[in-house]
């Protein structure tokens, strides 16, 4: 499945279509804009197609997915939890009207589509522009994912402030810095490892070396004493014949 209408978000990864609310997608480009309680197409096309598929639509003016509202097709089609048969057949069209709440007024509202498909559960976002006849101040303000809705700037959960400019401080970001910690001990230890194997090489070698000068030391000792006994010898025989 891929969104047609509104334009799909750039930084898709099917490998995490299957992460809450977005598919791991971050809020992107606004490249449609519509008024609240009008009538809107949702369009996508099918490369593979699921027997059994269902939809379900939901738009929000917060990047919570709390706060998502379902948007039932205005054809009829959607069943009490508002979903409704799609993705069953190959095709490279494919929608639904649904109708914008009346309350409905952000700078970068979501949709969401969740695709129920026989291996799973996907979802897909895209983002638009609901603008009233007032537009609210924060319009275009608000900064790391958040939404300006009723003049206020609606942030997601890892950011605060009025124009979610602040960035909290969560055990996650402790977990992290802790992780970072443990992997560079591992890292140091390692390198004491190589060093201290290589202090261990260089160490042995010249034990060898030292034992090795040794043994020839003791080899020429041997040597010289041998040659002095012989010629000892020599000079004994050589003064009895003298005297003979």
């Amino acid at each position: 499945m891929e969104l047609l209408s509104p334009v799909k978000r750039k930084d898709v990864n099917m490998s995490t279509l299957a992460k809450r609310p977005c598919g791991g997608t971050k809020a992107g480009p606004v490249h449609y804009e519509t008024t609240p309680g009008s009538r809107n197409l949702v369009a996508w096309k099918i490369q593979t197609a699921s027997p059994n598929g269902r939809c379900i639509i939901r738009v929000s003016d917060s990047p919570k997915e709390k706060d998502m509202v379902i948007a039932k097709p205005t054809d009829g089609s959607a069943a009490d939890d508002g979903s409704f048969p799609c993705g069953r057949a190959v095709t490279d069209y494919e929608a639904k009207e649904i109708k914008i709440p009346h309350d409905l007024v952000c700078d970068s509202c979501i949709v969401q589509l969740q695709w129920l498909t026989d291996d799973g559960e996907q979802y897909r976002c895209t983002d638009f522009e609901s603008v009233s006849a007032e537009v609210p101040e924060c319009f275009g303000q608000c900064l790391n994912g958040g939404i300006c809705r009723n003049g206020r700037c609606a942030c997601p959960d890892t950011f605060n402030g009025s124009n979610c400019q602040y960035e909290d401080e969560t055990e996650e970001k402790g977990e992290s810095f802790a992780q970072v910690l443990f992997d560079d001990s591992i890292i140091l230890i390692m390198y004491a490892l190589m060093i201290a194997v290589i202090v261990g090489l260089f160490f042995g070698a010249y034990m060898l070396y030292k034992r090795n000068l040794s043994q020839q030391s003791s080899v020429s000792g041997s040597d010289k004493l041998t040659s002095n006994k012989a010629d000892q010898v020599g000079r004994s025989k050589y003064a009895e014949i003298a005297e003979d």
